[in-house]
């Protein structure tokens, strides 16, 4: 026989359409969000810590490899593959300013090409991890075989508290 509506109990959840207070233990950010304070997370980092850091290079992805995907989408992509190249621990003095951050660059990667600096952030991903771009370096050989490191973009380095580099120019704009 064939259940009907009022022989089935129907209940709705008690939090449904609420905010929930805690995730994993610790409070939300949202939760009482009618209250018109900034919520903090206290920082798991000490200030001595050494620094994640993650390098990644850029390679140019070739012509025939385009032509792989459908013509609908060539041209809304980028013409750049991100190749993870290593992880590791930096301490601060390591990347304080930029002629620092271009000769530790040179010491680790120590070959020819574009790089990204990556950083990890509070957020969290599926992977439970947030990278964000700090900085992007390129890295030159001349005819002798030198190799030469240069900071062509600077993202968000200027923001950190061990930051010596100088921070972002601010516009003063009047209206």
């Amino acid at each position: 026989m064939v259940k009907k509506i009022g022989d089935i109990n129907f209940k709705i959840r008690s939090d449904k359409g609420k905010k929930r207070p805690k995730y994993k233990g610790k409070p939300t950010r949202y939760f009482n969000s009618n209250i018109k304070k900034k919520f903090k997370y206290k920082s798991q980092r000490e200030p001595g810590d050494p620094i994640k850091i993650w390098y990644r290079e850029l390679i140019p992805i070739s012509k025939e490899s385009m032509m792989l995907f459908s013509k609908k989408t060539r041209p809304f992509m980028k013409r750049i593959a991100h190749h993870p190249s290593i992880r590791i621990d930096l301490d601060q003095s390591r990347i304080c300013n930029k002629e620092v951050v271009e000769d530790t660059t040179l010491e680790i990667m120590g070959y020819p090409g574009t790089f990204q600096m990556l950083g990890f952030g509070h957020n969290k991903n599926k992977f439970h991890v947030s990278p964000f771009k700090l900085c992007q370096l390129e890295i030159t050989e001349n005819e002798n075989g030198e190799c030469k490191c240069r900071m062509t973009k600077n993202f968000r380095l200027w923001r950190y508290s061990w930051w010596e580099g100088g921070g972002r120019k601010k516009q003063n704009i009047n209206f």
